[in-house]
């Protein structure tokens, strides 16, 4: 389902709206947090704003074991209340609460490491894709700052870098998660030819920082000074270990068996609860299975949807975020000059070349 069609069913059928194209991670998703942001997320208000249509949601993306289990209770309801009486075994008679509570601390504690575990990853993915940040902003200056803007030609060159390195984010972006939209994100930022390149290149990440470091060489700067070539490379070296490290949380999740086995000890232990809780609650048995298994379902499900951290992360958000600063770079950096170096009187006019002239 695409997201127009989504849209029109909204606008459609808002009552349902819950329920249309849900996506797990559309539910765990972060975003980039403001100062009012901020204010809402520690006031005492977060507990009851859009609570009832966010349990809703939650609800509706797991709903089919919290089915199972209630009707399960219902079996075991009925069971008590109406076979016992007419002859069949006696369940209720016995203490089946010692089981759960020589148990409920193995749950505890494989619950506790699955979320432990998939917040750990999801730290360290989003520790990389920050360091995108300084990784294209430095590139950046130290191009912009080292090229002599006199030399026509050099600084061109040194656009070009700016050019390619606000791609770096998006290649990223396009190798994790959505292959193809390398092209609209290019769209302003690269020429025809070289979109149509890119966008022939298995491996964007590769691609990219071999364009740069092949425009670093035809840098007066580099040729001059082997440290500040040195240097330059250095950020394509961090590069390439952040994408290493991205493809590494992408392709290997937390041990399988790990996950089955704590999924098989949860549907077990919430399929027995029934048994023991007809004792004391009667009739509540049913609400109250319904409700522990919404909850520690939800505790399961949390691990399992930020195990993969990039659907959850901004990484949109990010890579938008250093086009916009190295955007700003190409267009302040003659300012820039005249303020940092007054005894230059010229400079070279900046932007972008005109490359889309020529298309």
């Amino acid at each position: 389902m695409d997201k127009g069609q989504t849209d029109q069913e909204y606008q459609e059928y808002p009552h349902l709206s819950c329920c249309i194209n849900l996506h797990a991670e559309d539910l765990f998703k972060n975003n980039h947090f403001t100062e009012s942001d901020w204010h809402k997320h520690k006031s005492w208000t977060r507990h009851f704003i859009a609570a009832p249509f966010l349990v809703t949601q939650v609800l509706a993306w797991y709903w089919p074991p919290v089915l199972v289990m209630t009707l399960i209770a219902v079996v075991a309801s009925m069971y008590h209340e109406f076979a016992e009486p007419a002859g069949a075994p006696n369940v209720s008679g016995h203490n089946l609460t010692y089981p759960f509570t020589f148990t409920s601390f193995a749950l505890s504690l494989l619950l506790v490491f699955r979320t432990n575990s998939a917040y750990t990853r999801w730290w360290e993915a989003r520790t990389q894709i920050g360091g995108l940040l300084a990784i294209s902003r430095t590139l950046a200056r130290q191009v912009l700052a080292w090229t002599d803007a006199k030399d026509v030609r050099d600084w061109e060159v040194a656009q070009s870098v700016v050019r390619w390195s606000i791609m770096l984010p998006f290649a990223v972006q396009s190798h994790l998660l959505v292959p193809g939209d390398i092209m609209e994100d290019a769209q302003d930022v690269l020429s025809k030819d070289e979109r149509e390149w890119l966008k022939a290149c298995p491996h964007l990440p590769i691609a990219v920082s071999q364009v740069i470091s092949c425009k670093l060489t035809g840098l007066q700067c580099c040729r001059a000074s082997s440290i500040r070539h040195t240097t330059l490379e250095m950020q394509l070296t961090l590069y390439q270990q952040t994408v290493a490290a991205c493809e590494r949380l992408l392709r290997q999740p937390v041990p399988i068996a790990y996950t089955r086995h704590t999924s098989r000890f949860l549907l077990t232990w919430l399929m027995f609860l029934p048994w023991s809780l007809w004792a004391t609650c009667q009739w509540l048995t049913i609400p109250i299975t319904a409700i522990i298994t919404f909850l520690l379902i939800g505790i399961e499900n949390i691990g399992v949807q930020i195990e993969q951290p990039f659907a959850v992360l901004p990484v949109a958000s990010i890579s938008n975020t250093i086009k916009a600063n190295l955007m700003q770079m190409l267009v302040s950096a003659s300012a820039t000059r005249r303020l940092a170096l007054p005894e230059l009187h010229t400079c070279s006019p900046l932007g972008f070349t005109a490359h889309d002239e020529k298309q």
